[in-house]
């Protein structure tokens, strides 16, 4: 019976920590979507666009 229950727990735990990484998943897309739209193509090269997407924002000229 305690493995059942055990099992269970487990399940839930791995459940949870699904749940959160979707949470910061959705996160993370809403804010390179965001900043992609911010990105116009008319003011911003192809690299400028590849480090927004890689996340380095220092090398971004437009933050």
């Amino acid at each position: 019976m305690t493995k059942t229950r055990a099992s269970i727990v487990e399940r839930n735990t791995q459940e949870k920590k699904t749940c959160i990484d979707y949470v910061k998943l959705r996160k993370c897309y809403k804010t390179v979507s965001t900043k992609l739209i911010n990105a116009s193509p008319q003011n911003q090269s192809a690299s400028d666009l590849s480090h927004i997407l890689g996340g380095k924002e220092s090398n971004n000229p437009s933050k």
